[in-house]
């Protein structure tokens, strides 16, 4: 090999410009909420590409549709002013958005069906929504925590 040879070397800078500071969220009307709720419940539609498409976090049109969908009973008693409307269903993970339909179908698809959270998050993302397997971790050792008390009175008998 030769010493002879020259090794240029090239620097480029690099620019950047400022973060924008975040912007102030936006407020929805409840009309607004129901027609992109009513269009993430159309057969066929993407609740990820609908919610992107507006700027919102898929998870946030999640919960509106929740809120949305839960129908609660109202009461009117005789001699009395006003409707009373029934309580809402506690949900096993409070502030949570995971229903309990959704929770019972990943740990059954995990421990009966011998489905890796890994896997799950893959078939979740190929239906275009996004549940990571770090998210779906918890959500299964809080569920754990909850059905303890039932499995020991079970194994008891």
């Amino acid at each position: 090999m030769s010493d002879s040879v020259n090794h240029h070397r090239t620097l480029e800078v690099l620019t950047a410009e400022p973060v924008q500071s975040r912007r102030k969220p936006r407020h929805w009307s409840d009309e607004e909420k129901a027609q992109l709720v009513a269009e993430a419940l159309s057969p066929g539609a993407n609740v990820s590409a609908i919610a992107r498409s507006q700027g919102l976090d898929p998870s946030q049109l999640y919960a509106w549709r929740r809120v949305i969908v839960t129908r609660l009973p109202k009461y009117a008693f005789p001699g009395r002013d006003g409707v009373v409307q029934a309580l809402a269903p506690a949900h096993l993970i409070e502030s949570g958005l995971p229903t309990e339909r959704l929770l019972a179908y990943i740990a059954v698809s995990k421990y009966a069906d011998g489905l890796p959270l890994y896997r799950q998050e893959a078939i979740y993302l190929r239906d275009g929504v996004e549940v990571s397997r770090s998210l779906m971790a918890p959500w299964m050792g809080h569920l754990g925590f909850e059905l303890q008390m039932g499995a020991d009175n079970i194994l008891e008998r």
